[in-house]
């Protein structure tokens, strides 16, 4: 709600004009007040300023209250004005009622007259201020839903969702079908500030600047704000075909205007804009992906002899068995050696789906990790293969995809080399989780060992060395310590207990038992029942 309103009062009797200018000032400090002495002076100010209360007397020379409220009212109508009348001159104050005046007061006037005036006229003016703000923003709502509801007809139509004779939203802009091509423009970069505004801004260049091959819609793909397709619908002028030049032109201006870098991909001319869109947008978007070949390329075409090879990428056993064995033997120059020369040969065979050939790099490198797998924590090896998928997948062109293929098989082999040097260690710290989570069933040192595929014999001196006491007496001892916390922290029976901690004969424990803890399973609850009542 404004504080601030602009007033004009016009009166050619100066006493009673400065009296109502100082009363008004008084009960309004706030408002910006000029004066005039008849409605020719009045008329020229508003011919330059804009007021909101006009307060005028109805007789007066050059140009009386009636003219001037007509004549003002001819070019603008938003001013609230307000009659001032003597009684004699009721019958003119109703005529410029009727002739659109707010109000009227009879003079004299006085304080609480006006008060109420200004008081009746200010609520008018919020309330229409108001009102006004609300049909601007339904307004503007209504655009924008307009807009979203085209948007998602111009999506489905891309995508081949919609059938020609229902192409309603397009034919809006495409009135007529024919030749054309898409135009896919991809921002590289992302907008942290104004983002709405900035896309919206390259929306519209764009749009303007492609106008010259035809009428244009342009809109972002629903799922990706970042691809703009622009669909044009050829005019009958000379131009046959996309010209480059101009394209790299919008590359420049964007990034001149906004710091922001941009590829454009465009699709071979179609007889029908209105069937072909879809095909049209499918080449557009496999042209992009040649950038991942050509990073330099700012303007792909797919036109141009090279394109995206469409048959799956073919796994070589052979290849994948000598990289296998070459991280196995950490020889990282050979390993990415033949990283590279894979990648040669796919691109000697022309262009795969870039998203089809990370996949495969991804394949080859996690499973070459499968083999040292056991000289890793589960939590190291989780990391590494996170770490491989989310490397590959950001490698934006083939040069970096190389270079984060090189980085990542002399990570693995340092790894490897770290954790083979100490391998006892985690296998050990794997052994005894093993042990804890299954010392209720009939485990042995051949049977753990054969799981993690080691020898016995050399696993049972490893296990000497670091527990300090063979695996059979470990064994034996964690068994006893989860009876004696069973014994303790239930009411379970001893057989009960026997066979919870592997042991299905209940003498054989019982004997086992009291040659570790020197006392039965009965003794020892019974002892340590009566050492906690007499500890309380």
């Amino acid at each position: 709600m404004r504080v601030i309103l602009k007033m004009i009062i016009v009166d050619d009797e100066p006493r009673h004009r400065k009296g109502l200018v100082n009363l008004i000032g008084k009960l309004r400090p706030n408002y910006e007040i000029n004066q005039f002495k008849n409605g020719n002076e009045a008329l020229e100010y508003l011919n330059k300023n804009k007021v909101d209360i006009i307060i005028t007397d109805v007789k007066m020379p050059i140009m009386d209250g009636i003219s001037f409220v007509k004549k003002h009212k001819e070019n603008e109508k938003s001013a609230k004005i307000i009659i001032l009348s003597g009684y004699a001159n009721f019958e003119y104050a109703q005529n410029a009622i009727s002739l659109g005046a707010f109000d009227y007061i009879l003079k004299p006037v006085d304080e609480e007259i006006i008060s109420e005036m200004l008081i009746k006229v200010e609520k008018s003016i919020y309330e229409e201020e108001e009102q006004r703000k609300r049909e601007e923003q339904l307004l503007e709502s209504l655009k924008s839903k307009m807009q979203v509801y085209s948007e998602w007809e111009f999506n489905k139509w891309i995508k081949g969702e919609v059938k020609k004779e229902n192409l309603l939203e397009v034919k809006k802009y495409l009135a007529e079908d024919g030749q054309g091509w898409i135009i896919i423009t991809k921002i590289s970069d992302d907008i942290d500030e104004n983002k709405e505004e900035i896309l919206n801004d390259i929306k519209d260049v764009i749009t303007e600047k492609l106008r010259c091959y035809g009428n244009v819609i342009s809109f972002y793909l629903r799922d990706n704000e970042k691809m703009l397709i622009a669909a044009i619908k050829r005019n009958d002028n000379n131009f046959y075909e996309v010209e480059f030049q101009q394209l790299n032109e919008i590359v420049d201006y964007i990034k001149s205007e906004y710091c922001i870098n941009i590829a454009i991909g465009v699709s071979s001319k179609c007889n029908s804009i209105y069937e072909d869109a879809r095909r049209c947008f499918d080449e557009a978007i496999d042209a992009l992906k040649l950038r991942f070949y050509f990073k330099n390329s700012k303007i792909m075409s797919f036109s141009d002899k090279k394109q995206i090879r469409k048959k799956s990428v073919i796994i070589s056993y052979k290849d994948e068995e000598r990289f296998n064995e070459l991280i196995c033997k950490q020889d990282k120059i050979e390993a990415t050696n033949l990283v590279n020369n894979i990648l040669s040969k796919f691109m000697e065979c022309g262009y795969s789906e870039p998203n089809e050939l990370k996949n495969y790099i991804i394949r080859l490198i996690i499973n070459s990790t499968k083999e040292v797998e056991n000289f890793m924590t589960s939590e190291t090896y989780t990391e590494i293969t996170t770490n491989i998928i989310n490397t590959i997948n950001l490698s934006k062109d083939i040069v970096e995809l190389k270079r984060n293929c090189n980085l990542i098989i002399i990570k693995i082999i340092s790894v490897l080399e770290r954790w083979k040097s100490d391998k006892s260690r985690v296998i050990f710290d794997k052994y005894l989780k093993y042990m804890q989570d299954n010392y209720m069933y009939d485990i042995s040192l051949e049977s753990v060992s054969e799981k993690f595929h080691f020898n016995s014999s050399y696993f049972s001196a490893m296990f000497k060395e670091r527990a300090g006491m063979n695996f059979v007496k470990y064994l034996l001892k964690l068994r006893i310590q989860k009876s004696c916390e069973l014994l303790l922290n239930s009411d379970k029976k001893v057989y009960e207990i026997s066979a919870l901690v592997g042991y299905n004969d209940v003498k054989y424990f019982n004997r086992v038992f009291k040659n570790e803890m020197n006392v039965s399973p009965d003794e020892y609850r019974r002892l340590n029942s009566l050492n906690k009542r007499g500890a309380m």
